[in-house]
């Protein structure tokens, strides 16, 4: 299960904008696992000095953690599961 790292855990709760901003990201993340890109190259792109960095490495890990299919509906499937749980997750904390 994705938990956020310990700063992003300290803030206020986000705002919507917020919540669907990480969801795009996640959902981002999970068509390249999906898409089989390779991990590396996707860690490789996430921008070092951004300031939200170690939340897309966690995202990243959690997607690459998660099973790839090969028939285009369930890997559809899969994306979109990742970002609800993924924007679930932050709409609660």
């Amino acid at each position: 299960m994705l938990s956020l790292p310990a700063a992003a855990q300290e803030e206020p709760s986000p705002n919507e904008d917020e919540c669907a901003v990480i969801g795009s990201v996640a959902e981002a993340f999970m068509e390249a696992r999906q898409g089989g890109m390779i991990m590396s190259e996707v860690m490789a792109s996430v921008d070092r000095d951004g300031e939200n960095y170690e939340l897309w490495i966690e995202l990243v890990k959690e997607a690459y953690g998660q099973p790839q299919f090969g028939s285009e509906e369930y890997q559809r499937r899969a994306t979109v599961e990742f970002r609800n749980q993924v924007e679930y997750e932050c709409y609660t904390r």
